[in-house]
């Protein structure tokens, strides 16, 4: 059952999730709830736009119903809207079909356990269920359409307001933001220009994964031409968000949350905020200069919610976009983000170019990626992290992965969930910082056989 990954379900359709499994999980998932005594609850589905979305909703629906659930179909939206949903409403929990930024042969389904998405323990609870296929049987569930959307826009509304018009292009990538994208910042009262808004030619320009840069060209271009203030651009399920400045440049993550970080601040002093530890040394040290306190997370937008919602947090940022937000009820949405970098920028007496200028940037690696089979991974980081404690212990974190804090620099690698592959980082306060942690690192994983590329090839 490969298909079932850390935090969801996703594989290629047909080879691997067709109408037959989705049937099967729903009928997972309602037990999985039911055992959870959430009976008597209804359960929230949407779905996204890829061409096989609908008819696997369809059959996950019918599982669901034969565990004994009513569900309520909300249609084709963001994942956000469906969050909201739970967020607002007295459910059992809610399931959306996506398979997010992955390629259109993709699909999947991410679920939660009333408004909270389901973590690697409950993952590892449902793949039971799933395998053991001694699923609870129920009165059969009913289903019928619920609209959300207007409540979703009139939240989004009174949570955000601009202080001046703007001028903003976003980018959809043809997933499932374009229309209320274009609604919602139309009502903020901005001049809009949309790219790839069209929702039923599923990913038909680009891959709708705004982390990676050659997904940005189109964005980045019209954020020039139209001599716009920022550019958004939205992942395929709407959870994620990265950004363009005015002249074009793409936003690092960390810059964005430091955006953010000083915008919560000021309005919830001396407040816990979440940042993963994929994050540069500058979000820490941007938190505890506005008398915030910083929690550092491991990676990824669940740990993130998780220690959100455990450590009464403001907000939570995860360096490849999703941002989570308290006053939003907590949950990561690129919507809404979008919708408050624009207000950060109304705010701004200057461009956004120059108050990113302002912003400490260290010398650091972009995130790599290395080939590692899945049986040598945790060989490999027992390796690296006994290496790294003969001589810096205490200045090591296995929290996610090997983390090691030089102070004036840092690494991290990371076992990746979804492929073959070690992930890593790299910062110093400089580039000989930088040199120094690198070659630590690199000498370990060489003696397992993982090499890293040369310096000059892997700064971001």
């Amino acid at each position: 059952m490969g298909f079932f990954k850390g935090y969801d379900v996703r594989g290629l359709v047909p080879q691997e999730l067709d109408e037959a499994v989705a049937e099967k999980l729903g009928k997972a998932f309602g037990t999985f709830l039911a055992k959870k005594r959430q009976q008597g609850k209804p359960v929230f589905l949407a779905r996204d736009n890829r061409t096989h979305s609908f008819r696997l909703k369809e059959a996950f629906s019918g599982g669901l119903r034969s565990a004994g659930f009513d569900v309520l179909d909300i249609g084709v939206v963001p994942t956000p809207v469906l969050q909201f949903a739970l967020a607002t409403n007295k459910a059992a929990g809610g399931c959306m079909v996506t398979a997010s930024h992955n390629p259109p042969e993709y699909n999947g389904f991410k679920m939660y356990s009333r408004n909270l998405p389901l973590l690697s323990q409950e993952m590892q609870e449902l793949e039971t269920v799933f395998g053991e296929a001694s699923f609870v049987r129920g009165r059969k569930g009913k289903e019928k359409k619920f609209k959300i959307l207007e409540a979703y826009v009139a939240d989004l509304l009174k949570r955000v307001k601009l202080r001046r018009p703007l001028k903003v292009v976003f980018d959809a990538g043809n997933g499932t933001c374009g229309p209320l994208a274009r609604v919602c910042l139309e009502l903020l009262g901005c001049r809009v220009f949309g790219l790839f808004e069209d929702v039923e030619s599923a990913f038909l320009n680009h891959l709708p994964d705004p982390h990676k840069p050659e997904n940005l060209k189109w964005l980045q271009e019209e954020v020039v031409r139209q001599h716009a203030d920022v550019g958004i651009a939205f992942d395929g399920d709407g959870d994620r968000a990265a950004f363009v400045d005015n002249e074009g440049k793409i936003i690092r993550g960390d810059d964005a949350y430091v955006l953010f970080v000083r915008d919560v601040l000021k309005r919830n002093p001396k407040r816990i905020l979440i940042y993963e530890l994929r994050f540069s040394k500058v979000v820490p040290e941007e938190i505890t200069r506005l008398k915030g306190k910083g929690i550092m997370s491991r990676a990824g937008r669940i740990a993130v919610r998780e220690e959100l919602e455990k450590r009464d947090a403001v907000l939570g940022g995860e360096i490849t976009g999703h941002f989570s937000f308290a006053e939003h009820f907590g949950f990561d949405d690129g919507l809404f983000a979008g919708a408050k970098m624009a207000e950060v920028v109304s705010y701004l007496p200057h461009s956004l170019s120059k108050e990113l200028a302002a912003i400490p940037k260290y010398p650091a690696t972009r995130e790599l990626r290395l080939h590692c089979v899945d049986s040598k991974k945790k060989y490999v980081l027992k390796h690296v992290e006994k290496g790294l404690k003969e001589k810096h212990a205490g200045r090591v974190k296995t929290m996610d992965g090997v983390y090691l804090d030089l102070e004036h620099s840092w690494g991290l690698v990371r076992p990746s969930n979804t492929e073959p592959a070690l992930t890593l980082r790299f910062e110093g306060r400089t580039e000989r910082r930088l040199e120094h942690v690198y070659r630590l690192f690199g000498k370990l994983l060489k003696e397992k056989g993982v090499v890293l590329p040369p310096l000059s090839t892997a700064v971001s």
